[in-house]
């Protein structure tokens, strides 16, 4: 792939460089062909930021779950201020309906999660082999 050098206009007498690729060829750094492999071979833009969207609902739902299984002398150890941050988010979350709240309903999660999941370990793997850097794994997670 090649690059081209153009100035953008950010304010009135204020440029910055962007970097264009131009389509055709393969990109040349490690990053332009793993965006260009990921884009191809896993999911494009769109798929990525949906996959995104209902991971941080995914996230939202576990932790809620989570947060009230503690006991309440652990969340008295929180500081007001960020107990009630917390509450209030939950809150938000579980007055709104997500799409992946959808599929959970339809499907029961196991889907959701498991495509989630195989598309995120194709990234690592493609990762892997462009970068020539094996992930570390952290502690316990094995």
């Amino acid at each position: 792939m090649k690059f081209k050098i153009r100035k953008k206009q950010v304010k009135p007498g204020l440029f910055k460089k962007l970097v264009v690729e131009e389509p055709g060829e393969l990109p040349l750094t490690k990053k332009g062909r793993m965006r260009y492999r990921v884009n191809n071979e896993v999911f494009d833009l769109h798929d990525s930021v949906a996959d995104n969207a209902k991971a941080i609902s995914l996230i939202f739902a576990l932790l809620s779950r989570i947060y009230e299984a503690l006991p309440a002398n652990t969340k008295n150890r929180i500081s007001a201020e960020d107990r009630a941050m917390i509450e209030y988010a939950f809150q938000k979350y579980h007055s709104i309906q997500t799409r992946a709240d959808v599929e959970f309903a339809v499907s029961g999660g196991k889907e959701l999660i498991d495509r989630i999941m195989e598309r995120q370990n194709k990234v690592g793997q493609l990762f892997k082999e462009i970068y020539g850097v094996e992930p570390k794994k952290i502690e316990g997670t094995e």
